[in-house]
């Protein structure tokens, strides 16, 4: 239930520079009253900066840095977030936007990849850590807005990702499989001669 959403902004990412989580920590100064829980583990060669992210994080009252987590345990602070944000400078499709979405989680961003994000209304896509506080003000201090960004995170999740048109190729493909096969074996058993 949305009541349960006790983590106001959920931050998930490799700790590495081009993921730019300074600008997380920018917006837990920014908006000192919003809580933050950060998941992220460290990358070869960036053990430097995931030092210095988990010292700056615990710096923070507004923020809770969890480190790497299990894709389960991911799964459950995903479960009680309000908002995905996304402050990262180069991003392809992230999996943690379906991760958010399939649990009605809107997603506030500098990436909005194909403008699925604008254009079927899961969030907020910005071009600034000005405009991504703001989008977060705006979501989390309007329940309506909030509620029905939700609804149609969870509706777009089952219209592009729901079971049936997800498996629909695979059963299609076992379909064809077993016609041929039994056709094969029907023609096979038509060859043999038949013993009186």
């Amino acid at each position: 239930p949305d009541t349960a959403r006790d983590i106001d902004l959920l931050w998930v990412s490799n700790i590495r520079r081009v993921k730019r989580p300074d600008r997380i920590l920018e917006l837990a100064d920014r908006l000192p009253e919003v809580q933050i829980h950060m998941i992220g583990g460290t990358l070869p060669g960036e053990e430097v900066l995931f030092r210095d992210v988990k010292h700056a994080a615990s710096t923070r009252p507004n923020v809770s840095f969890h480190g790497r987590l299990s894709y389960w345990d991911a799964n459950e602070l995903y479960r009680r977030a309000k908002l995905l944000v996304n402050t990262s400078d180069v991003e392809g499709f992230p999996n943690s936007y379906l991760q958010a979405w399939i649990r009605g989680v809107p997603v506030v961003t500098l990436i909005d990849p194909d403008g699925v994000i604008e254009r079927e209304g899961l969030g907020v896509a910005a071009s600034s850590i000005a405009q991504i506080s703001d989008a977060i003000g705006g979501l989390l201090g309007n329940p309506t807005a909030w509620k029905a960004a939700s609804d149609r995170c969870r509706a777009f999740m089952a219209r592009e990702y729901g079971e049936d048109k997800v498996l629909a190729t695979y059963l299609d493909t076992f379909e064809q499989v077993t016609r041929i096969d039994t056709a094969g074996v029907e023609m096979i058993a038509s060859n043999q001669p038949r013993h009186v």
